[in-house]
């Protein structure tokens, strides 16, 4: 008889405990949604080609209800996810200090479907709707949208301008560049305003490129020049302020002529490995987005955003 009711209670136990897990899995991302939301963020799931997708939204406070805002479109690294993308780039801050609105998507299984490895997932169809999804919930500024990315997010965001550049105003990327396969089919059409950055040794995404894989640094920006009619050979000079940064110098190579709204420049961190750089002096996030703030799909748009630049 005792044995029984020992049996008993250790059943009755292991379901107690069993219904706390349950009952976590459900509680803790409630927990984590209020916490988002008192930090003004907020995850956004939702499904898509029959999988559940989400992207994380940081909207500014303190800008006049109804004003169309930027937004920035920030794809983390292979193995990322949205978080980690925030937390290396920083862009919410910059997003507060500007007023303009950033999302994070997520990657399937924290991966992009770049056109570099074999994948299934339609990660172009799903970053264009995270862009309606966000314009239906906040005004957004469709004559500036903007992307951004790192490593694999980085030929993701190579990805999406070649197939929808009629979304995108301007890119920046960070230690990614363009499948061969990818540049072989991409679309003609308005230009796409270009800011790449890459360390010259970096060993994930080597700067020569991979042979019939991924272009080189060099070619992924003349690629983007020749799209956009800018003059052949770039201008080449350094950042005067990583000359004494006590760190990498940055070589920049500015393409000229080019049609409006339509500069290529490439910016190569002498060194550098697979990394956002963050430095003293250059910080990645604040020149990605001062090359947003004056490069709208519009150049009579261009007005409109200088208030951006001013904290």
């Amino acid at each position: 008889m005792r044995r029984r009711r020992l049996i008993a209670l250790a059943g009755t136990t292991a379901f107690l405990l069993l219904m706390g897990v349950v009952a976590w899995r459900f509680v803790r991302p409630l927990a984590d949604a209020v916490t988002a939301a008192v930090a003004g963020d907020k995850l956004v799931t939702f499904r898509y080609d029959g999988s559940d997708r989400s992207y994380r939204i940081h909207e500014p406070a303190g800008r006049p209800e109804g004003q169309h805002r930027p937004l920035v479109l920030a794809l983390h690294g292979g193995g990322q996810d949205a978080t980690a993308m925030a937390k290396l780039t920083g862009l919410d801050n910059i997003a507060d200090r500007e007023g303009f609105t950033v999302a994070y998507p997520m990657g399937r299984h924290r991966r992009w479907n770049d056109g570099l490895t074999p994948a299934t997932a339609d990660d172009v169809g799903f970053l264009a709707t995270v862009i309606d999804r966000v314009a239906a919930s906040t005004p957004i500024d469709r004559n500036r949208l903007f992307l951004t990315g790192v490593s694999d997010g980085a030929v993701m965001a190579n990805r999406f301008a070649c197939e929808r550049g009629d979304l995108t105003a301007a890119m920046a990327t960070v230690a990614g560049y363009l499948p061969v396969n990818v540049a072989r089919r991409c679309a003609a059409g308005a230009p796409r305003s270009v800011l790449a950055l890459a360390g010259t040794s970096d060993r994930v995404m080597p700067w020569l490129g991979v042979p019939n894989q991924l272009l080189s640094a060099s070619a992924s920006a003349a690629h983007w020049a020749a799209a956009n009619g800018c003059q052949p050979v770039p201008d080449t000079d350094t950042l005067p302020e990583t000359r004494h940064d006590g760190g990498h110098l940055i070589r920049r190579s500015t393409y000229r002529d080019c049609r409006p709204r339509g500069d290529v420049v490439l910016l190569a961190v002498e060194g550098g490995g697979h990394s956002w750089p963050d430095g003293s002096r250059f910080k990645a996030s604040e020149a990605i987005w001062a090359f947003f703030a004056t490069h709208p799909r519009n150049a009579d748009e261009l007005e409109k955003t200088e208030w951006s630049h001013r904290p």
